[in-house]
């Protein structure tokens, strides 16, 4: 099925998005309907649909690494929490 320059623009600009907004489900969506497309003929219209792949691409891998980073700090709070909290008891039992 082809497209129209204009509605693979927009297809790829919600394909960003969603990466970029970690909306995986969506992305997930996007790219199985940009899978059964036809890619644009014309050397023109085949270089902008690669360089919106390539950002896309690029907004996907950002966000999970911002994901990552989060997951990362989140365990090391927790981490820190929890031997803050042994401890705690520790000092309580010895006390008694």
């Amino acid at each position: 099925m082809a497209c129209q320059p204009s509605d693979e623009a927009g297809r790829l600009g919600r394909l960003r998005e969603s990466a970029r907004q970690g909306d995986w489900k969506n992305t997930a969506e996007l790219t199985e309907r940009l899978l059964q497309e036809t890619l644009p003929i014309r050397r023109e219209e085949l270089g902008e649909y690669l360089r919106g792949l390539t950002e896309a691409l690029i907004a996907a891998k950002a966000s999970r690494a911002d994901a990552a980073a989060s997951l990362a700090r989140l365990k090391a709070a927790e981490s820190f929490n929890n031997t803050v909290l042994d401890e705690s008891r520790t000092a309580r039992k010895l006390a008694v």
